[in-house]
């Protein structure tokens, strides 16, 4: 009979980053584990830190949404009274999400700015007649992934890493400055095919596994344990030389 795996139900913030200079990059190598004990692989987030092409975009407002729409056409004949054939005449992938942390930055992002227009020391941001073309950039999104399956030791946690290679901001809207709501800034990201990659025009989606492995994790628990009985142990002893007394 089937079952149902709440370990592939997935729930919690994604975590947005986009390339600091108007042109992609390429999506940083996964960080290696640390030899231990315990080995340890940490979040794919580390790497992107750790890159001087990347930023974080910082807090989200309604989450990270990805879209993958097909548009479709079709055949009819009279025989059928149906489509005869149906065949894929184009797609669309974006990126869509609220920026609640309204920087010069950030808004430089939402409305499809340069990052030359961001000038001094990152506290003004130039409102100039915008060019023919759009900058592109690159993002990279890491959220949680369904825990089931994988390695054989001991996952502590599984990542789901987006990359969208080649993208461009094309529908930054309005904001607003209110006394009682939090600003928001609206950006959605049309990701665009790279034609010099094949298969993977668009980009990837792949998981990250942040692990920590059962033997260490029954050791150090084990260890722990044992080191609280000990003091334990010489607590009570102490208590016993000086004569004090221990009512419950």
């Amino acid at each position: 009979m089937p079952t149902v795996n709440t370990k592939n139900i997935m729930v919690g913030a994604g975590h947005l980053y986009i390339t600091k200079a108007d042109a992609p990059a390429a999506l940083p190598a996964a960080p290696a584990t640390t030899a231990g004990p315990p080995p340890v692989t940490p979040s794919y987030k580390t790497a992107l830190d750790a890159d001087t092409n990347w930023r974080y975009v910082g807090a989200t407002d309604g989450g990270v949404e990805v879209s993958w729409t097909s548009d479709i056409g079709e055949v009819a004949v009279d025989q059928l009274k149906d489509s005869a054939l149906i065949f894929n005449t184009g797609q669309t992938a974006t990126v869509g999400t609220g920026l609640a942390e309204p920087t010069l930055a950030n808004l430089m992002v939402s409305w499809g700015l340069r990052s030359t227009d961001l000038v001094g020391a990152g506290d003004t941001l130039n409102l100039g007649a915008m060019p023919d073309d759009l900058p592109e950039r690159s993002i990279a999104l890491v959220g949680n992934a369904p825990k089931q399956g994988g390695l054989a030791t001991a996952v502590a946690k599984r990542e789901r890493v987006y990359y969208g290679r080649r993208v461009v901001s094309v529908d930054g809207g309005a904001h607003t400055l209110s006394r009682t709501d939090a600003t928001t800034l609206p950006v959605s990201f049309r990701l665009l095919p790279d034609t010099s990659v094949s298969g993977a025009e668009y980009g990837t989606m792949g998981t990250n596994f942040c692990r920590i492995s059962i033997d260490a994790v029954n050791a150090l628990t084990l260890a722990n344990h044992l080191h609280d009985f000990v003091d334990i142990v010489q607590c009570l002893s102490h208590w016993s030389e000086v004569g004090l007394n221990y009512n419950h």
